[in-house]
């Protein structure tokens, strides 16, 4: 196997097309890990002269292998930890991009041309699917070549396996909740004027945008905390990569013409993926606009032929009793004596 690493940005665009064709056909194929999702990433918290992406071909020159990574700065003692592209908040599924087969050859060519630059102290590679191939090989490869390894579990991921009609998943809650969910659909369409929908090219996106932003910084203080300008730029460009992709699923629910919550989904590999959300607490409260347009969004999966709906990361309250169960991602430390 050859590995190449890649330290300018420019590799996302030379590699796009390779890089898609291969992540389709792996057991880690994830929206966060396409070169449009990365690339957007890269462009908004990448560092300069940080770029360690690494490439593995097999002997016929074809790709085998990515490995998405980054160096951070050197901390005070001198230490450089190297991480996957999404980094800690904002890629909730995070992995090495491996053709089917070839995990094995894949980490140990990894792991050994990353040893002969010798530059790196740790791997810290976070918010790696519990059912990652590559999660387990890199461990094995890594303790055979001396190095420490460590691993928890760091975050749940809960999912709603869909079934065949709307219908069909509520009665997959319990008594309360499909009652509750039943109720509060039709209270909102009884006692207001109740429009969804979402976002397309008829629509306003910068508008669309400002307002997405809005809704989420009103719901909750630590998500007004997240949304900073920074962060706002992101979830910009964010929408309109994903726009062009195809994947984007920016939903509203406007009560009495006012927009009232809102939902920042994609559309990817037959799932659909909750990636943020926002709602105004003081506006039309009672009619549970959040509630109301999330079930809409389910029965639309449900609809479209989708696999499931997965809500990333978080343990949040509402994902449960809207019937989800968990899945993991897990941390895993490499680190060199």
């Amino acid at each position: 196997m050859n590995v190449q690493i890649f330290e300018t940005a420019d590799c996302f665009d030379a590699l796009k097309a390779e890089w898609s064709a291969l992540l389709a056909h792996t057991a880690s194929n994830t929206l966060f890990l396409t070169p449009e999702f990365q690339a957007n990433w890269w462009k908004h918290f990448g560092r300069d002269g940080g770029l360690r992406l690494a490439t593995v071909r097999d002997e016929t020159g074809a790709l085998a292998g990515i490995a998405p990574l980054y160096a951070e700065p050197p901390d005070t003692d001198g230490r450089i930890v190297l991480r996957l592209i999404g980094g800690v908040e904002v890629a909730d599924y995070c992995d090495l991009i491996v053709a089917p087969g070839r995990e094995e050859d894949a980490a140990a060519a990894v792991l050994d041309a990353l040893g002969a630059r010798n530059e790196w102290h740790a791997l810290d590679l976070r918010n790696m699917p519990a059912n990652s191939p590559t999660r387990q090989l890199i461990a094995a490869q890594a303790a055979a070549r001396g190095l420490s390894v460590t691993e928890r579990v760091e975050e749940v991921c809960p999912v709603i396996p869909l079934g065949e009609t709307f219908d069909a998943y509520l009665e997959t809650l319990d008594k309360k909740q499909r009652h509750e969910v039943r109720r509060k659909m039709r209270k909102a369409h009884a006692e207001a004027q109740i429009n969804w929908y979402m976002i397309g090219a008829q629509h306003d996106l910068d508008q669309a945008l400002s307002d997405f932003i809005d809704l989420q910084r009103k719901s909750q203080h630590d998500k007004d905390s997240f949304m900073t300008a920074p962060m706002q730029a992101y979830f910009r460009d964010l929408a309109r990569v994903m726009l062009d992709a195809g994947w984007l699923e920016l939903s509203f629910i406007e009560v009495n013409g006012q927009r009232a919550a809102t939902y920042f989904s994609f559309a990817y590999d037959n799932q659909t993926l909750l990636y943020n959300s926002g709602y105004d607490p003081q506006a039309y409260a009672g009619l549970s606009p959040g509630i109301v347009l999330l079930s809409h969004l389910i029965e639309h999966s449900i609809e479209q032929k989708r696999s499931r709906f997965d809500f990333l990361q978080g343990n949040e309250t509402y994902k449960y009793r809207m019937g989800a169960v968990d899945t993991h991602v897990h941390m895993l430390t490499v680190t060199r004596p």
